[in-house]
This record gives C-alpha cells, sequence and structure tokens, in this order.
C-alpha cells in the first residue's frame, strides 16, 4: 500500500507491527516517532515526519493491517477559562479607512498550541471562518494579525501541500519523481481571515507580503 508516496510493503508492515507487539504501553505517538526511526522516515531537513506516520498509522489501522492503542484522552481547558478569554480578546466593532489608518500591522508567530495567543487564534477561526480552526494537517505555523490601534483583525495558517493535486501537477508540468523530490517547497495557504468588521483597501495583500 502507497501512503504519503511511501510503499509500506510487508517488511515495513512487519517492523511497525513489532513496535506496537513489543512496546504495548507505547502512546500512538510514541509508536509513530519509533516507526520514523526505524524506516529512517525524514523530512528534507532532517526531522523525524511524525505527524506524516501518525496518519499513515491510523490509514493503516483503518484498512486492519495493524492494530493501534486508543487513543489517549485528550483533557480540554475549561470552558469558563474560554468564555472568560473570549471576553477579553479585543475585536473591532467596525473599521473602514486606509491602510495606513489602521497603524502598525504585525504577524504574530503562534508557538505553543497551548499558549493564549493559539486561544485567540482558535477563538477568531471558530468564530468567523466557515472552515474553524481545523485541524491542519501535516507541518503548518499560524499567525494572528493586529493592528496597534484596532486590536486582532485577523488570522492565517499555511501547512504542507496535498500530496497529489491534478490542477497543481499540471500547471507545474513536473512527472512524478520531480513532485515527490520537490513538494516540500509547496505550502498550502489553508486559512486567511481578515476580520468581517474590517474593510480596508489592500489589507489582505499587504498582510499576505509580511507573511512571506
Amino acid at each position: 500500500m502507497i501512503l504519503c508516496g511511501i510503499d509500506f510493503d510487508t517488511l515495513k508492515i512487519n517492523k511497525i507491527q513489532s513496535i506496537i507487539r513489543h512496546n504495548p504501553r507505547f502512546s500512538r505517538h510514541e509508536i509513530s516517532r519509533n516507526a520514523c526511526e526505524i524506516l529512517d522516515w525524514r523530512d528534507y531537513k532532517g526531522n523525524l515526519k511524525v505527524v506524516s506516520c501518525q496518519q499513515v498509522l491510523k490509514r493503516l489501522s483503518e484498512h486492519r493491517i495493524i492494530t493501534l492503542p486508543r487513543p489517549q484522552t485528550i483533557i480540554r481547558e475549561n470552558s469558563v477559562k474560554n468564555d472568560l478569554l473570549s471576553l477579553s480578546i479585543k475585536e473591532p466593532e467596525s473599521v473602514s479607512c486606509t491602510l495606513q489608518q489602521l497603524g502598525e500591522i504585525n504577524l504574530l508567530k503562534i508557538g505553543d498550541h497551548r499558549s493564549e495567543h493559539a486561544q485567540i487564534w482558535n477563538h477568531l477561526l471558530d468564530k468567523h471562518h466557515y472552515l474553524g480552526k481545523g485541524p491542519l494537517c501535516g507541518c503548518q505555523i499560524r499567525y494572528l494579525v493586529k493592528s496597534s490601534l484596532f486590536g486582532w483583525i485577523g488570522a492565517l495558517a499555511f501547512n504542507s501541500s496535498a500530496w497529489r493535486l491534478k490542477p497543481r501537477d499540471a500547471w507545474i508540468g513536473w512527472n512524478d519523481l520531480a513532485r515527490r523530490q520537490n513538494l516540500y517547497k509547496v505550502i498550502c495557504n489553508s486559512r486567511f481571515l481578515i476580520h468581517p468588521h474590517v474593510v480596508v483597501k489592500n489589507l489582505a495583500s499587504h498582510v499576505l507580503c509580511k507573511s512571506i
């Protein structure tokens, strides 16, 4: 079975099954990390592709090729805390001006997914974007957009590109080998939000330019 561009043959499957069998207390994340190490599955920077491996293992499990442990229960943040956070977020009520009148515009990179900034990002996307906050696939990076005068005015995210995309691949004109070797250079702008109460000419282009 070919998944994420890799042929998971009998030898690879046996190695994964051996990890699961000899480590009954491993979480799915730990199994994925060990599988990446044994299979030497890394990105172009040499980092283990743990997230991609987790997706592959899930597919193999769905096809009953392997048996994974139950997903670990994730303790969600207290809803009262989230309600208080949403009340403290400075969102613009109605803004219609020039780009210069927004003041200084900064993109804030989201680090820890448990941070307050990450929760603000989640809040804005869930409230104002038709796709919500996610989940996003593969490697990803998220930004908040802030105006020095009006507060949080947007949010965006980039993540790994689709393995195959017919219109994209036809436009680029690459073959399978070129796609496999160069796909890491392509990213997907999976979320782009300008607050619906903010109407400013050229703001979206300005934000995209700052994200490059």
